[in-house]
């Protein structure tokens, strides 16, 4: 009797421990707060200084073609040096360039596969901008994320960088 009250005192407790550790968007029903969008563009565009297109993703997949002119599927960072300035944009349904979510609750975020070889630096904290630093020659990845609420909405494929 005693094995059988433990074992449904166990399922009990690890039923309610799901219930209440669930950790995603739907605990945005704060009654004070409202709940914040979710930011669900169909593409990224990463433009350089002069906004050229350095590198598109449109649907999850890394273009090597954009509006007929030959983009780049692999960024590059210098050795011990700053890249140029690289600025984030996104794309919607249409293919039209828009602006990153200006919201306090959504900001830039990456995960760089191996990041002994590469860092990223940026102007200001809030910017959806970057300069990418090769710390080791070599190649990692990087993946580009929009974090909202601490995690990810959107994230492109891990795209090549190489270290030169």
């Amino acid at each position: 009797m005693t094995s059988f009250i433990l074992k449904y005192s166990y399922i009990f407790l690890l039923i309610s421990l799901l219930i209440f550790t669930t950790t995603s968007c739907s605990d945005e029903t704060d009654p004070v707060i409202p709940p914040s969008e979710h930011f669900e563009p169909e593409g990224w565009i990463v433009r350089d200084a002069t906004t050229k297109p350095i590198l598109v993703v449109w649907q999850g997949v890394i273009q090597t073609t954009w509006n007929s002119t030959s983009v780049p599927d692999t960024l590059y960072a210098p050795l011990n040096a700053l890249s140029d300035h690289f600025t984030v944009k996104f794309l919607d349904i249409n293919k039209n360039i828009i602006d990153p979510p200006a919201d306090a609750d959504h900001q830039f975020g990456w995960l760089i596969t191996d990041p002994s070889k590469l860092t990223i630096i940026q102007d200001s904290p809030t910017d959806w901008a970057f300069h990418l630093k090769g710390l080791l020659n070599g190649i990692t990845t990087l993946e580009l994320q929009v974090l909202h609420l601490g995690h990810a909405d959107v994230k492109t494929p891990k795209i090549p960088v190489i270290i030169l």
